[in-house]
């Protein structure tokens, strides 16, 4: 396992900054579409205990094509087998592969350990049961930032002979033959039976993924959060040069008032011709639509022009179109690189949704129909937890919710790209690129396990919300309700006061925290309310004073 050289390992004219250096020329690599593994797959090899192995990747379903980094073995459910952690570069950035073998073999772990119970690295267990010897050792890593679990898992039992580190003798334990967990304390001679604790696991339903049919995976792009466009500099086939979006102080995006693609495409690029022709087809499901559809050309080559208005006039195409500038074409290119980390260059053809207030929501590499895109449209009313499960590619779970870039990300970026006058643009609007906060996007995962009735899996994502923003009402606010429903009354009132620390008027607020002062016989707390409510809100106050005299 490689680490970080210290200074004094350095040869005498060694550069100290050559460590650093040479991990940001291997990040460059990465960016130019390099892997660790060289874009190979995953491999699993089955001993035949012939000294021979065979390769079972595709059998096992272990052959994913994740540039993977580090592999962990553990028993995830207690269920005696032992399930795989898989840590990669690539999303997912976990996977979890449990273990369903049909008919499961009886199972015998033993935890080495010393004295005080810890786990002991080093260890080295020898199952000796009537056949061949069965070893396996105690290490403290495997591959990049990972361990697996410190249960060793053999398939049979019998006298169990453990060496020590650092000492010579080795120390048996007899009479395991029957299955279980075992702890194997050093010097004691004795295996302690261990229980695995009875837990039930209701894991988090997965993000559902749609799969356009026809689309290769990463052929479209969604944006989880939305990034305001920068100035475009187009010359239009009509109207001549016209600018387009541009970044305004407080960092919203110059929009068009309706929903525009953007579709970049050459004269000299055949599957361009081909999809224009398409595109004319459909051209009354893109007008029915509401969508502007504005067609750039990439040509700075005069004869290159030429020939791309030669193919418009052929086609008839009956959109807007125009070339755009090569400054401008530049901007697109690092703008796409930054957010998708990637230094290749846009590929044609390409398009892009952007928003009617000027925001990039999703990228489409290579083709696309006119159905896919207006369907797409409803990208532009999601709500910030649909959106982020749209922009996954995959199924899976959030640990958490990812970051967006912010404004100072996207300056500093496109000004080291040489794009001087975008990353101006960022600067002046001093913008958070980010339209949800992770506590929003935690909010929407609340609401949504709520509404599918996990109470406990929705007051674990307010939680994380309060965490990561104590001063979400909302968060708060829905933290205080679910308590208050599950009959924990204390902890309500508690949600509820802290709600109106944020919000002191919020007359909901009040009156569910008078009803909670109810459940818990404090009817002289409810009162206060109602004459808190009589103020501002004389309905509720009303209802309040009716749930009162109830307890009268």
């Amino acid at each position: 396992m490689s680490s970080s050289p210290l200074s004094d390992e350095l040869p005498a004219d060694g550069d100290p900054d050559a460590y650093a250096e040479g991990w940001k020329a291997l990040n460059k690599l990465l960016r130019q579409d390099y892997s660790w593994s060289g874009h190979e797959r995953h491999a699993a090899f089955l001993n035949l205990a012939d000294g021979t192995f065979a390769d079972a990747s595709r059998a096992s379903g272990l052959d994913l094509a994740d540039d993977g980094r580090a592999l962990a073995l553990v028993d995830w459910d207690h269920d005696g087998d032992e399930d795989l952690f898989l840590t990669q570069r690539s999303g997912p950035r976990v996977r979890l592969l449990e273990n369903r073998v049909l008919s499961s073999p009886k199972t015998f772990a033993f935890r080495p350990e010393d004295e005080r119970g810890n786990p002991l690295v080093g260890a080295r267990v020898e199952v000796l049961g009537g056949g061949p010897a069965l070893v396996r050792t105690l290490r403290a890593g495997e591959g990049y930032l990972a361990q697996s679990s410190a249960w060793l898992h053999f398939p049979s039992g019998g006298e169990v002979v453990v060496t020590w580190p650092f000492q010579e003798e080795p120390e048996t334990f007899a009479g395991l033959e029957s299955e279980g967990f075992f702890r194997l304390r050093r010097g004691s001679g004795e295996a302690l039976r261990w229980r695995p604790p009875v837990i039930e696991l209701a894991p988090t339903a997965p993000i559902q993924v749609e799969v356009e049919v026809g689309r290769p995976a990463g052929e479209r792009i969604v944006l989880a959060d939305p990034v305001p466009l920068p100035l475009l500099r187009v010359e239009s086939s009509r109207a001549g040069e016209i600018e387009l979006f541009g970044i305004q102080p407080g960092g919203a995006s110059k929009g068009t008032g309706k929903p525009v693609v953007l579709h970049l495409f050459a004269s000299w690029c055949a599957p361009c011709a081909r999809e224009l022709a398409e595109l004319v087809q459909e051209s009354d499901v893109l007008s029915a639509s509401g969508i502007a559809f504005l067609a750039l050309g990439i040509e700075t080559d005069p004869e290159e022009r030429a020939a791309a208005r030669a193919l418009m006039a052929r086609l008839k195409w009956p959109f807007a179109w125009g070339f755009l500038q090569p400054e401008s074409a530049e901007v697109l290119d690092g703008l796409a690189g930054l957010l998708l980390d990637s230094e290749r260059r846009l590929p044609l053809p390409t398009s892009l949704l952007i928003s009617a207030e000027g925001e990039l929501r999703a990228i489409y590499f290579g083709p696309i129909s006119a159905d896919s895109v207006v369907r797409d449209l409803r990208l532009l009313r999601l709500d910030p937890a649909d959106l982020l499960a749209a922009a996954t590619p995959f199924q899976g779970r959030w640990h958490r919710p990812p970051s967006g870039k912010s404004g100072a990300f996207l300056e500093g970026r496109l000004r080291a790209r040489g794009l001087e006058a975008t990353a101006r643009e960022y600067s002046r609007g001093s913008i958070q690129v980010v339209q949800s906060s992770p506590a929003a996007v935690l909010h929407g995962f609340a609401r949504r396990a709520a509404a599918a009735g996990n109470v406990r899996q929705a007051l674990g994502y307010l939680q994380e919300a309060l965490t990561e923003d104590p001063y979400h009402f909302d968060s708060q606010f829905d933290l205080a309700v679910l308590l208050q429903a599950q009959g924990m009354l204390p902890e309500a009132v508690s949600a509820y006061g802290k709600a109106l620390h944020i919000r002191p008027h919020h007359a909901d607020t009040h009156f569910n925290l008078g009803l909670a002062y109810i459940a818990l016989g404090d009817l002289d707390a409810a009162r206060s309310k109602v004459r808190r409510l009589e103020e501002g809100n004389p309905e509720l106050a009303s209802l309040l004073e009716e749930e009162i005299g109830k307890k009268r």
